[in-house]
């Protein structure tokens, strides 16, 4: 996961633009770690909330702090932005997803609520964010003639593939948990690979005292697929990934671990 950077959990006012009922129900299921830390998840207005301990509590996490909430203020948090808030609200109109009836929402609120009901669609919407951000990349051009035609992958494609690149980042000291969205664009199928990055551990202070971060950044790999051409092109952190990545796509999506063969490969970057 990213660096444990929670800005908008960092104070009263940013915690109190939640509402009571959607702040419990987000860290119910880490009820005991809360009690460990001094804190009840009780109900109630929020006169009857000590933010100021909840504050502290998420703001310098003891090193059996749960991943999966980690996990979860990470996503909310980036998505608790003005452009976060209207593409879930239009998202969650066009699901049909009921969310309580304000007149005010706030960002962060919105990304709780769209969390609750729908945490897939809050990661794939973070996900999202980053579809167009690169420019340069390594091309591939299946051999294959007539080029097949694609179908986007089914979800159990998806899995299988997410576990296969999971056994390769487990094995690289990368961790597991990786995910694979699809989004088709003018220009091609994106594929978006969410993986973990090798352990990082960064100084920092407790109670005026000397301490330590520790966490597995997050990042992200791109490949296109231009139907037309038969070709791919992709953007990844490491050599060894974009063979890895080369070979399962190939293997997952069309049925060889050659399909993208490394003799048809070159390099270009995109104008803007």
């Amino acid at each position: 996961m990213a660096n444990y950077n929670l800005r908008r959990f960092a104070n009263v006012e940013g915690l109190k633009a939640i509402s009571v009922e959607n702040l419990m129900n987000l860290f119910r299921p880490y009820e005991s770690y809360f009690h460990a830390r001094g804190f009840a998840l009780n109900g109630g207005g929020q006169d009857d909330i000590n933010y100021e301990l909840l504050v502290d509590i998420l703001m310098n996490p003891v090193t059996d702090i749960p991943h999966g909430l980690v996990d979860n203020l990470y996503f909310i948090n980036e998505m608790a932005t003005e452009e976060g808030m209207d593409t879930l609200l239009q998202e969650a109109k066009a699901r049909r997803i009921d969310l309580e009836d304000s007149l005010e929402p706030t960002p962060a609120d919105v990304a709780v609520q769209i969390f609750l009901k729908d945490r897939d669609l809050l990661e794939r919407k973070h996900a999202e964010q980053y579809v167009k951000k690169y420019r340069s990349f390594e091309y591939y051009r299946t051999e294959a003639s007539p080029i097949p035609a694609y179908s986007d992958p089914t979800t159990a494609q998806l899995e299988t593939l997410q576990e296969a690149l999971d056994d390769w980042f487990e094995e690289k000291k990368r961790g597991r948990g990786s995910r694979v969205f699809v989004f088709n664009q003018d220009d091609g199928i994106w594929f978006l690979v969410r993986h973990g990055d090798p352990f990082k551990r960064e100084g920092s202070l407790k109670d005026n005292k000397s301490s330590s971060v520790f966490y597995r950044p997050e990042k992200f790999d791109v490949l296109v697929y231009d139907q037309s051409l038969g070709e791919i092109r992709m953007k990844t952190c490491s050599k060894g990934e974009k063979e890895t990545l080369r070979s399962l796509f190939g293997r997952h999506l069309f049925g060889s671990d050659d399909f993208f063969p490394d003799s048809k490969k070159y390099t270009s970057s995109l104008k803007k």
